[in-house]
């Protein structure tokens, strides 16, 4: 009896130690699954399926500053962006900065771009290789529903998410317009009344500096016209992206 007492705690220390054994190799292998999830995007468009290969990741990525909140001015400031005529110019804010982050992946007839666009004040940005960007210890993905900035690359007032598709019969689309600021545009935010974007997952990979994002999208797609072409049906993505967007230096 005596030695069978002595040797139960001997007995659930050692099984505690593989418990925690198994434990770490069960979190390892979940985080290992994380990371080789490939990127995916899926949708319709006029009935017709489109969708990236298997094992096909994002291609390219990119990311940009510029000004936020464009207004008319006869002086020219730190974000000028060319003529509004006689003495008059479109300046952004002084001390706002529009930062945005794009993943661009392809599919047989085509390519798909997401672009994440927020404003900042200047002092909410570090500088990495002359551009401004968000702090690394900041996640800038968060799951919710977002709007669709239907002035990105012109005013840069709004915020949310920028969608641009190519597909081979159909040409270069985008959720936005592409007008010159010279020109009013005739899209805004009803324009997309019937759309949404939602991100519906974020998930840390432990070890990285990645996280996977999901989440589901409809979206009108005009031509540089304004004219409305087609309407994304059904959109489902995954993306395995920086946590604090995209920069020179990780």
């Amino acid at each position: 009896m005596n030695r069978y007492y002595k040797l139960l705690p001997l007995a659930i220390i050692l099984l505690a130690s593989a418990c925690q054994k198994t434990e770490t190799l069960e979190e390892n292998k979940i985080e290992v699954d994380l990371y080789s999830k490939s990127d995916s995007v899926s949708f319709y468009v006029n009935g017709k399926h489109y969708t990236t290969e298997v094992d096909s990741d994002i291609e390219k990525y990119g990311y940009r500053n510029g000004g936020a909140n464009l207004r008319l001015s006869d002086t020219k400031g730190k974000w000028t962006y060319g003529s509004a005529g006689k003495d008059l110019y479109w300046v952004g804010a002084p001390d706002s900065i529009q930062y945005s982050t794009s993943y661009t992946n392809y599919f047989p007839g085509g390519s798909i771009e997401f672009n994440y666009v927020k404003n900042y004040k200047e002092i909410e940005l570090v500088e990495d290789s002359n551009t401004l960007v968000p702090r690394k210890d900041k996640i800038f993905y968060k799951v919710g529903k977002y709007d669709y900035a239907m002035d990105f690359k012109r005013r840069n007032w709004d915020e949310g998410v920028a969608i641009e598709l190519s597909l081979k019969d159909l040409g270069g689309l985008t959720s936005f317009s592409t007008l010159a600021n010279r020109f009013e545009t005739q899209l805004n935010a009803t324009s997309q009344n019937d759309s949404k974007f939602e991100i519906l997952k974020v998930e840390e990979i432990k070890g990285t500096k990645l996280v996977i994002i999901e989440g589901k999208f409809e979206v009108n797609l005009f031509d540089d016209q304004e004219q409305k072409v087609v309407r994304v049906t059904d959109g489902y993505f995954r993306s395995k992206v920086y946590r604090s967007g995209n920069r020179s230096t990780y």
